[in-house]
């Protein structure tokens, strides 16, 4: 996320706040226990996955075959030029 200055400080004034005054907030175990329970139960966040990511997996997958491409290609041009300087 991106905040603002303003917006940055403001927040970590009430976090800072929220840091020092935890002490002083009564908290029964029973609470902290359905917190900890529903953090546990949260199912993870789906992450989509952008285009430019797909499009890099799928770069890397033909990665092997455009090389071996390459190579076979450069083979083939140096035996075509090979024949071509015979008929000079």
């Amino acid at each position: 996320m991106k905040f603002l200055k303003g917006e940055h400080d403001v927040l970590k004034k009430i976090f800072q706040q929220a840091y020092f005054e935890k002490e002083s907030i009564p908290v029964s175990h029973r609470w902290q226990h359905g917190v900890m329970h529903h953090i546990r139960n949260l199912t993870p966040r789906e992450s989509g996955i952008s285009f430019f990511i797909r499009f890099e997996h799928f770069v890397w997958k033909l990665t092997p075959a455009l090389c071996l491409m390459i190579l076979i290609l450069a083979v083939l041009l140096y035996h075509i030029e090979i024949i071509l300087d015979r008929y000079d």
